[in-house]
């Protein structure tokens, strides 16, 4: 793209507004307050997985849950060197985050304007969605950075001909799609398409010589042998896949929702006017560098392809699309970029920055950050905040659209929590029992309500029965204590090394490091937030808290039908 008037800045007001102030402002938002956070839901499927199984084993086969292999061949690392805890698990995700802010936007200055690369890194840092996956223990910030990436490096071997673009290409595509399975339709999906092109339409590249069936074939043969050899036996053997295919589709309400996800806002007219950008932006660039435009055309064309044929468990889900879709997010984002570039260059040359800054601060004062970040939040992580960014109604609980349970009413918080809230010697709450499923976590819902930090306690020693499951998939109403079960019996409790998960039954560290705090244990929590009661009961055996709770912390000082808690002095 030929670069037109601009106005004229210091070369250090360029680079601050193209890269040094958006990169600082998107590594704070993903380091925000997460030492604190607590892992929920999907965030225990690998750590569960890894347990008790080799490297080899970890390396060739996977769980239901725990799909992504370098994942958990990452996790059985950290396990068996440095050890689990917050940091160490959030690590991979954060450093890719990281690493999408610096990268990017010099990417997209290669093959577009540097003012458009400066709005897509402004856009980038603020994305409420990239920003929520790339701070779980999850794979996906890893597929939006290697996905992403491998785009750009096709794009700039399209229009500059450097093999060792190609070469980058074959290497990040390969990288995201072995960190998930469907990244495989937006990064191949372009070579596919080029190659096609070139059959039909030779004398689409008559001006840029370089690109030849040759070394896409090439380029494409070096990618799928890489796929063959490190994803091909496993999946032949357990093709977890197949197994939750068939279930579900794609309803109109959740591409709704998706645009929500997608734009980083929950209001119609900023979701319309973010598609409506993308969609113009995409026509620009497909007028302005043809080759460049038909790539990205044809990542889009293969997500509709996604949402259009797509059966897979939770897939009317919002959350669950962007999942799928997720290396989409940065490619719409490049492509408003550039419409909000067009409209720049028809204003007056002093007015030409307004559109950027405009666009920046609508998303950013019209998105979930704010809310989500209202501190003392320990689980911003929690589907609550991050599956929908419809507005809140704090007197009922969150529904989730994955896996929607019944709500919890306000009402039915018990009364301690707002004795609690009026009491300035409470620091924290240490809460006892939680379950790994998101709809069957409420602590986040009370603390709306108490307005203190928490922690969630578990039981190192309780016996739990083996999981029915073959792939050691962890359901939502396990509790997490299933986990540090498993753990304590394959002699590896000392590489739990977790700041806001915490051993009720270990007087000791409470005492050192909560002091001030209370612990609470609750009777039976889901008759408490749901009154629903398991076909099993209620996990926490009655010999529990007589023997080895009052034995550790001597009476309650508060007990009543639903709850215990204790003074940590």
């Amino acid at each position: 793209m030929a670069e037109p008037l601009t106005p004229r800045f210091h070369p250090v007001v360029r680079m601050a507004w193209t890269w040094a102030l958006p990169a600082a402002l998107g590594i704070f938002l993903r380091l925000f307050a997460l030492p604190g956070q607590v892992l929920v839901d999907d965030e225990w499927h690998s750590l569960n997985f890894v347990l008790g199984k080799s490297f080899f084993s970890v390396l060739t086969t996977h769980g239901l849950g725990a799909n992504c292999i370098p994942q958990n061949a990452i996790h059985w690392l950290l396990l068996h060197t440095v050890g689990w805890s917050e940091t160490t698990l959030y690590l991979p995700s954060v450093l890719c985050g990281i690493a999408g802010l610096l990268v990017f936007p010099r990417l997209v200055e290669r093959i577009a304007r540097r003012k458009i690369a400066g709005t897509f890194a402004w856009l980038f840092a603020i994305s409420p969605c990239v920003i929520f996956y790339s701070r779980i223990v999850r794979p996906y910030s890893m597929v939006i950075f290697f996905g992403f990436l491998s785009l750009l490096c096709l794009a700039s071997w399209l229009q500059e001909g450097r093999r060792g673009d190609l070469l980058g290409y074959a290497l990040s595509g390969f990288a995201a799609i072995y960190f998930h399975l469907y990244a495989a339709l937006p990064v191949l999906s372009p070579l596919v398409v080029l190659f096609m092109t070139s059959l039909v339409r030779p004398q689409f590249f008559r001006e840029a010589p370089w690109i030849t069936r040759r070394r896409m074939a090439a380029t494409g043969l070096l990618l799928g042998l890489l796929l063959l050899g490190f994803l091909g036996p496993v999946h032949w053997v357990n093709p977890w896949w197949l197994r939750v295919l068939a279930r579900d589709r794609v309803t109109p309400h959740g591409l709704w929702e998706f645009l929500s996800l997608l734009a980083g806002s929950r209001f119609a007219w900023l979701k319309l006017a973010f598609a409506s950008l993308a969609a113009w932006g995409l026509l620009r660039l497909i007028r302005q560098e043809p080759r460049v435009g038909l790539l990205f055309a044809s990542v889009w064309a293969a997500c509709f392809l996604l949402l259009a044929i797509g059966s897979q468990d939770g897939m009317h889900a919002a959350i669950q699309i962007a999942r799928y879709n997720i290396v989409l997010f940065p490619v719409a984002l490049s492509l408003v970029a550039i419409a909000i570039d067009e409209i720049a260059i028809r204003l007056p040359v002093h007015l030409r920055p307004v559109p950027a800054v405009l666009a920046v601060a609508a998303l950013a004062a019209g998105g979930p950050l704010g809310r989500t970040a209202r501190l003392p939040n320990n689980f911003m992580h929690h589907s609550a905040f991050q599956d929908s960014y419809a507005a809140f109604d704090w007197n009922w609980s969150r529904m989730r659209a994955l896996t929607p349970l019944p709500q919890m009413p306000a009402t039915r918080i018990p009364p301690l929590y707002a004795a609690i809230a009026a009491d300035p010697g409470v620091r924290g709450i240490i809460e006892y029992p939680m379950f790994i499923g998101d709809p069957l976590n409420f602590h986040y819902f009370y603390q709306h309500f108490h307005r203190k930090s928490v922690a969630a306690g578990y039981v190192p020693d309780f016996p739990f029965p083996p999981l029915p499951s073959r792939d050691d998939y962890v359901a939502q109403d396990t509790p997490i204590d299933y986990v540090f079960s498993r753990a304590r019996a394959l002699g590896l409790e000392k590489q739990m090394r977790f700041a806001n998960l915490l051993p009720i039954t270990d007087p000791a560290r409470l005492r050192r490091n909560h002091s001030g705090w209370l612990l609470i244990v609750h009777r039976d929590l889901l008759r408490e937030t749901l009154g629903i009661q398991l076909e099993n009961g209620n996990f926490l055996a009655p010999i529990l808290l007589p023997v080895s709770l009052e034995a550790a912390w001597g009476k309650p000082a508060f007990a009543d039908s639903q709850i215990l808690a204790w003074r940590i002095p």
